[in-house]
């Protein structure tokens, strides 16, 4: 399975459908990983897909209850 560097990687190469992937197949093993949901929402506001991405950081800060970033 991929791992954050690979999402990531793919995300700065703008593969974003690969990177999308990649991060939900980690949350699908991890539903608690912090930085993957962080990735999937600046993966979001990378393609403008805003409501994605306010679902995807709703959702950390209901997760973590006080991410600063997620604000």
């Amino acid at each position: 399975a991929a791992g954050l560097d690979d999402a990531q990687k793919a995300r700065q190469e703008e593969r974003y459908e690969d990177a999308e992937r990649m991060y939900i197949e980690l949350l699908r093993h991890d539903a608690k990983n912090i930085d993957a949901y962080r990735g999937l929402a600046d993966l979001y506001i990378d393609q403008k897909l805003y409501d994605q991405a306010a679902e995807t950081l709703e959702f950390l800060l209901r997760l973590t209850g006080d991410d600063d970033r997620a604000l």
